[in-house]
């Protein structure tokens, strides 16, 4: 059994048609840094690289007026630029310039100061 974690950090805009009403649907856009590590039985082999876009779409359910809950869905573009390969004590150039796709679905919380 393969085992993976991904773990990323970016900075994404958020659009609100309707910020003050109970239900706000919002879309986001944003890029990022995304690190993709996985245990592939002989150790882990390890990728970071960037999000090129950052695509998120989601439905704020307003519980009070600075806490909000809903569904998110979305998606990324990324561009992995190093590779640890199992085995390896560091990371390197990557071959392989393919682009790879992220796609998840959750549960978004947010609040507001």
């Amino acid at each position: 059994m393969i085992t993976a974690i991904s773990a990323a950090a970016g900075v994404q805009a958020q659009f609100h048609p309707r910020p003050y009403e109970r239900w706000d649907p919002w879309v986001g856009l944003g890029f990022g840094w995304r690190g993709y590590w996985a245990d592939v039985g002989d150790g882990t082999y390890g990728l970071q690289g960037f999000d090129l876009v950052r695509l998120r779409v989601g439905v704020a359910y307003r519980l009070s007026a600075r806490f909000a809950v809903g569904p998110v869905i979305g998606a990324t573009v990324t561009d992995f630029l190093s590779r640890e390969p199992a085995g390896a004590t560091g990371y390197q150039s990557g071959d392989d310039k393919k682009l790879s796709t992220f796609v998840f679905a959750g549960f978004n919380g947010r609040f507001s100061l």
